[in-house]
């Protein structure tokens, strides 16, 4: 047998040169590639490997002219021309790199870290389906490449082919289960598509293998966030926070989940440190004006929806709050409030204008994302600024359904009257134990169906009773396309929305038209201002007259109180005065609403009272949320113009539990409604304590939900036109005590006629079963 020739002492001298290469010493490999060079400077191997370590040293411009040396000794060689493209990327130069990438492809095709690397770079340069086409061919050559596996399930995500990325991921993970990378973006796609309990399970697997990854930790957190479970989030985001605190996108998931807390300080001072990190995020920015909103920050918060608009001149988000915001949450002269609504109404018109055909595609994203709420705490009709507005949010969601419908089929009559109710409350809640409550569990099923649309994520025992009450009960979380298209595929013929005007969804659903028939009732209390819905459920006892002229919806009064009020039967708490801070010798007059229902013309009225009744606590409610109301700060200043102990005489509480609140009504002396923005649910909690209540007449609903119940009892003595009735009338009732004994024997005697009143379903029916009559049949 033929003995092979040793090694040649370059050929030594190269396996040395890549061994010390291989591990890391550079120098040793350089210094033997450099005696090489300098006995023949056309070495192949030499140039070559050594325009590598130098590209590997980082000197990227020295290794590209070693690398073109070796080429023109050796131009077939198809891996100087890869490791060539490698180094001309890392110089960004893009298409010389591409060029090198193909010349390797050209002289063999088969080689599969040119496909791999030429697709790497087209991903990065942003064609992504030239990407993918090169990925899978690398893929054709070695199937279990598993970085172009998952490097094309990059691209797949980018062009939103979510369900093809999903199978590229799975692909590369059956191949290396423990591919921490591939889980992490697997986990990213499946939230793209609402999977987002499978989305969290991936990135938790990929967290296990790399536990120290902050950019894991902040989509778990993301994920977990969306998934309601705040605590976990919280402590996600806060160990990415101590692991790495530079991430601006993980101070902004941090300080969305505070605010949702409602730890609104912490929120801001998040929000603050993501925008020290990038000072144009636009989105921070964006959220840190609601925070500041939120907390009473009006003027910082302005600010910011106008720095976000200047960031981003095409910002919707901004255009839209700037719009809103219009309208503050506290006036404090009706010079003020005149000129709001005249703001108001001038920014309407140009928010309408701003809307153009080109910005119009998008606006429905924007839709009720703020909401003019506090306009029905001014004590005025607010019908055309409504309507306006209501314009306005009908015509971007038309332009959305009108792209997103397919042509309507002809319905199909229903055997029995389909009722659908569209709501963010079914659960223990006023809009539901006042309204809707009834109706689910009084219509006639034998002529009615009744379906749910439950945009709500809380459930009880309430949601449980709703849903053995209904035939359907939807409450799938699913975005706004998927909603609308359930209720059209549902052929309802009357679609009922029980309040309009505090919730994000059920405005854009409202916006639209959906069914033949579109109701909204008095959850809050108010009209809608939108066309799209053509009656509004009301009560007979709490509107007025002319009630017409506040409603752009035909007003449909129902008798009475207007609803099927079930009695909640609470058991009282017994508690402790003095553990509130209440003095047991005093009298306790119990002023429960929201600060905001607080209108500032009316705090004379506290004041006149406490003058007269030297021996009476006004008893107010407070949260740490609410002081951006400044109803403590004001009504101090009113009492001390006065000269009168605040102290005395004024005194904020926690909020109580129902079982609490029910105590302090057992031992309260009467309950004071608020003046221009009635309460309902406070009202019947307080006569089911036979509580004597003092409530002024307005000329809206809103101001006159106390007023229906003590109305239908027929005990007129506590419903007052002015506020010098209503300061009389508290007077009377605290000074005369059997006349005060008297009221309550009169509220005890008669409250029954309050709860379970069937007349209401009956009218209801025949309203909704003549309309049938009329239009379907």
């Amino acid at each position: 047998m033929n003995k092979p020739n040793p090694p040649s002492k370059i050929d030594n001298l190269i396996a040395q040169g890549l061994t010390f290469q291989r591990c890391g010493q550079f120098e040793q490999a350089k210094l033997i590639y450099e005696q090489i060079l300098s006995t023949n400077d056309r070495h192949y191997d030499a140039l070559h490997y050594l325009g590598i370590l130098l590209a590997q040293q980082g000197q990227l411009a020295k290794g590209e002219l070693l690398l073109r040396k070796a080429i023109l000794v050796n131009g077939q060689d198809e891996k100087a021309y890869n490791n060539l493209g490698l180094v001309l990327q890392g110089l960004n130069n893009e298409l010389e790199a591409l060029a090198a990438y193909d010349q390797a492809i050209a002289i063999n095709g088969s080689g599969v870290e040119a496909h791999y690397n030429r697709a790497c770079l087209l991903q990065n340069m942003g064609q992504l389906q030239a990407a993918i086409e090169g990925f899978d061919d690398a893929l054709l050559l070695r199937p279990d490449h598993v970085e172009a596996l998952n490097n094309r399930g990059n691209a797949q995500d980018e062009i939103h082919l979510y369900e093809e990325a999903i199978k590229s991921y799975r692909r590369a993970l059956q191949l290396r289960p423990g591919y921490a990378e591939c889980l992490y973006n697997l986990g990213l796609t499946l939230g793209k598509v609402d999977r987002v309990a499978e989305a969290l399970e991936c990135c938790q697997k990929a967290l296990a293998l790399q536990p120290l990854d902050p950019e894991i930790l902040n989509v778990i957190g993301y994920m977990q966030m969306l998934l309601d479970q705040d605590v976990q989030a919280l402590s996600s985001f806060e160990k990415s926070i101590s692991l790495f605190n530079h991430s601006p996108q993980v101070y902004f998931n941090y300080a969305y989940l505070l605010h949702k807390l409602q730890k609104y300080e912490a929120a801001l001072a998040a929000y603050n440190r993501a925008i020290e990190l990038k000072p144009d995020y636009t989105d921070a920015i964006f959220n840190r004006g609601n925070t500041h909103h939120r907390v009473g920050n009006y003027s910082l918060s302005i600010a910011d929806y106008k720095r976000a608009l200047e960031l981003d001149p095409e910002d919707a988000r901004a255009k839209w709050a700037l719009t809103i915001s219009a309208i503050p949450p506290v006036i404090h002269s009706i010079g003020e409030q005149n000129d709001s609504r005249k703001n108001f109404r001038e920014s309407l018109t140009a928010l309408d204008a701003w809307f153009n055909i080109a910005r119009e595609g998008e606006g429905h994203k924007v839709v009720g994302s703020r909401q003019p709420f506090y306009l029905a705490y001014q004590d005025q009709n607010n019908k055309q600024l409504l309507e306006q507005y209501g314009d306005i949010c009908i015509r971007l969601m038309s332009v959305w359904q009108k792209k997103n419908t397919q042509k309507i089929v002809d319905r199909v009559p229903n055997e029995k009257m389909h009722i659908g109710i569209v709501t963010n409350h079914i659960h223990d809640h006023s809009v539901w134990n006042a309204i809707v409550k009834g109706w689910v569990s009084e219509l006639n099923m034998d002529q009615f169906e009744v379906s749910i649309f439950y945009l709500g994520n809380v459930f009880d025992e309430e949601t449980a009773f709703a849903r053995s009450k209904v035939k359907g009960f939807i409450n799938t979380k699913q975005p706004l396309l998927a909603w609308m298209k359930t209720i059209l595929d549902s052929n309802i013929d009357a679609l009922i929305y029980p309040e309009i005007g505090m919730h994000t969804e059920t405005l854009q659903l409202a916006s639209m038209r959906l069914a033949p028939l579109q109701i909204a009732s008095w959850g809050h209390p108010e009209t809608t201002g939108l066309k799209t819905i053509d009656c509004y459920l009301s009560a007979e006892l709490m509107e007025t007259e002319n009630a017409q002229n506040h409603y752009v919806e035909k007003v449909v009064r129902l008798p009475n109180l207007g609803c099927y009020y079930f009695p909640l039967d609470i058991k009282p708490v017994d508690i402790d005065l003095s553990a509130l801070g209440l003095d047991v010798k005093k009298l306790i007059l119990l002023c429960p609403g929201t600060p905001y229902k607080y209108i500032e013309k009316y705090d004379d009225v506290y004041v006149e009272i406490a003058k007269s009744l030297k021996n009476c606590q006004l008893v107010f409610f407070t949260a740490a949320h609410w002081a951006s109301f400044g109803l403590e700060a004001r009504l101090r200043k009113k009492f001390e113009a006065e000269n009168i102990s605040f102290e005395d005489h004024i005194k904020f509480i926690p909020w109580l539990s129902r079982g609490e609140f029910f105590g302090l009504m057992s031992k309260a002396t009467m309950y004071l409604d608020t003046i221009g923005f009635s309460g309902f649910n406070t009202a019947m909690q307080a006569i089911e304590c036979n509580l004597p209540i003092v409530t002024m007449k307005t000329p809206y609903l809103r101001g006159n939900l106390a007023t229906a119940p003590l109305s239908l009892m027929k005990i007129f003595d506590l419903v007052v036109n002015n506020e010098q009735e209503y300061v009389n009338q508290v007077i009377k009732l605290a000074i005369d005590k059997k006349y005060l004994q008297q009221i309550k024997s009169q509220i005890e005697e008669r409250k029954h006629i309050l709860f379970k009143d069937k007349s209401v379903i009956q009218k209801l029916e025949q309203f909704l079963l003549e309309w049938r009559s009329k239009n379907l049949l």
